[in-house]
């Protein structure tokens, strides 16, 4: 039998470490609006309070990331605006206030 090539899955790629401070609300749900932008909403705080007002996204946002609820939105400074799945936000990121 011939050696099988090792099939590589992902090229091998430096590796980074994040140390960024980023604003950020945990998505509840995403309000569609007919121009194309959106409003995020944040979970209420653990006595069912809003902890902030709803974020406007802007048009074509939504389907660049494809958000889904339980994820984050992530606001860089400089003002762009992303979204992170859950648990790869929660592993990179600590609150700091």
């Amino acid at each position: 039998m011939p050696e099988t090539a090792e099939v590589q899955t992902a090229p091998k790629l430096p590796r980074y470490k994040s140390h960024k401070e980023v604003h950020a609300i945990k998505i509840e749900k995403i309000e569609s609006r007919m121009d194309g932008t959106a409003l995020v909403h944040a979970f209420p705080d653990r006595n069912g309070r809003p902890t902030c007002a709803p974020i406007e996204v802007p048009a074509g946002w939504v389907a660049k990331h494809n958000p889904s609820p339980g994820g984050y939105l992530v606001i860089y400074e400089g003002g762009y605006q992303s979204w992170s799945p859950a648990d790869a936000f929660e592993s990179g990121y600590t609150r700091i206030d």
